[in-house]
């Protein structure tokens, strides 16, 4: 995909939804394509986490098949975690993603501050959910 497919589809993508035409394109510039067949194994539970994952066309599910957000992996990254539970991509449709790597991760959340703020609001607890839980 062109730079420019690159850039709308991260724009229908939260939090990425919230940035300028400029941040857009560094996300995009930094970022891979990777398609994953349905129920296919992304990242077993307690494997490094290198990246953030970016659902563009289907989904993520965890072991348990459950639906995962749009963007996977933010707290991993954020503290160099490993993988809590093991990704799977949607055994309905598969993924279409993109993968930012955690160095070029790193340096987005450093250079966009609506990206942060857009994390920020995915990991708020809802009410009524005490835990909050973090993607």
């Amino acid at each position: 995909m062109s730079l420019i497919d690159t850039m709308f589809a991260l724009r229908r993508v939260p939090p990425f939804d919230r940035l300028r035409v400029p941040e857009l394109l560094a996300v995009g510039e930094v970022s891979r394509w990777v398609t994953y067949a349905p129920g296919e194994l992304v990242l077993p539970a307690g494997a490094p986490v290198a990246q953030l994952y970016v659902a563009c066309s289907g989904g993520f599910e965890d072991g348990e098949g459950r639906p995962l957000p749009g963007v996977v992996g933010l707290a991993d990254l954020l503290f160099d975690r490993p993988a809590a539970a093991a990704l799977h991509a949607s055994r309905a449709e598969g993924a279409r993603a993109l993968l930012v790597a955690k160095r070029h991760f790193r340096t987005l959340v450093n250079e966009c501050p609506a990206l942060v703020i857009g994390f920020c609001d995915t990991v708020a607890p809802v009410e009524g959910d005490a835990a909050g839980g973090v993607p």
